[in-house]
């Protein structure tokens, strides 16, 4: 049982879900803008701004992370069962996945706190 261009399906599927944790760590990020604005205009250093979120976002991220991990080899346990000749989970398939969107994620923190800390903390306040 073999399908013709399932490689490139599970790419694009990939590609999408990294492109989905982008958007929404970018936005999330941006929205926090004038935030960063009054941190830094109180005196805190940009790489103190930076060290603080991807802190705090590396926490949800490795929650989703663990969770789509558990998900993932629940789901290919329980459809190993059902269909015949479909293989079971591959760690290394796991790692690599997980790896790919811990680097997403933390991509996408790390983008728009790098524009903020760049800006005048003035701007970043006149922001909203």
């Amino acid at each position: 049982m073999t399908f013709e261009g399932g490689r490139s399906r599970r790419a694009l599927a990939i590609l999408l879900a990294m492109v989905g944790v982008y958007g929404v760590m970018s936005w999330v990020v941006s929205q926090r803008t004038s935030e960063f604005g009054i941190r830094m205009a109180l005196g805190a250093r940009a790489r103190d701004v930076v060290t603080m979120l991807l802190g705090q976002s590396l926490r949800p991220i490795l929650g989703g992370l663990a969770l789509g991990a558990l998900g993932g080899f629940g789901l290919s346990r329980a459809l190993n069962s059902v269909f015949w000749r479909m293989t079971s989970a591959d760690p290394v398939v796991f790692s690599v996945i997980a790896a790919l969107m811990l680097a997403a994620a933390l991509g996408a923190a790390w983008v728009p706190v790098h524009r903020v800390t760049r800006i005048d903390p003035q701007q970043a306040l006149r922001y909203e």
